[in-house]
């Protein structure tokens, strides 16, 4: 097991945006291969992430949820139970509605939604609350390229993999747009 304050300090280089972007991604390289090698479980790294998770300060809670996004990127041929599966993904769906964290948000969601069946996937109940966020939360319009391109990457995965449900949620958004403004014209 790796020593809490060696994750610690890992995680306060990446976080730290005074640290250089070398600096950020060995930190990111490090951690990932901690919890790749079974040194670190995905929950003790969320349990040594808390402080960053929760923060009040908006660009240290942004850059630590980056960093878990970053870290589950890293991860995308790591098994990981549906428990873990589950409880990530809600947290990100939920960060989609966080303008301040939504680069975090958008990775992490599309991490966990691109990985592959013998690593353990996202369940179409969860698929479907990301795009119900997603749907309710973001103006894509609103925001810079990359973040645009992260929101057009994550509806792609969306319609690619859990097309009967977003179809479904789609139309529970749209036809009441649609009637909306049909009544009005």
């Amino acid at each position: 097991m790796a020593e809490p304050s060696q994750v610690s300090h890992l995680i306060e280089s990446f976080v730290d945006s005074s640290r250089s972007p070398t600096q950020q991604a060995a930190s990111l390289d490090k951690i990932a291969s901690l919890v790749k090698n079974d040194v670190l479980t995905m929950e003790g790294l969320v349990r040594e992430m808390q402080m960053y998770l929760t923060t009040t300060d908006n660009i240290v809670h942004a850059r630590g949820i980056l960093l878990l996004a970053e870290v589950l990127t890293c991860l995308a041929t790591k098994a990981l139970d549906n428990a873990t599966l589950h409880s990530l993904i809600g947290f990100f769906a939920d960060r989609l509605a966080d303008w301040k964290a939504l680069r975090g948000a958008l990775v992490g969601c599309l991490a966990l939604m691109r990985r592959k069946s013998s690593a353990g996937v996202v369940t179409s109940t969860d698929a479907k609350a990301v795009a119900k966020s997603f749907l309710q939360n973001l103006q894509v319009q609103s925001l810079g390229q990359h973040d645009r391109k992260l929101c057009f990457e994550l509806l792609e995965c969306l319609l690619e993999r859990y097309l009967q449900w977003v179809m479904s949620l789609f139309m529970e958004f749209v036809k009441p747009l649609i009637q909306k403004r049909i009544l009005n014209a």
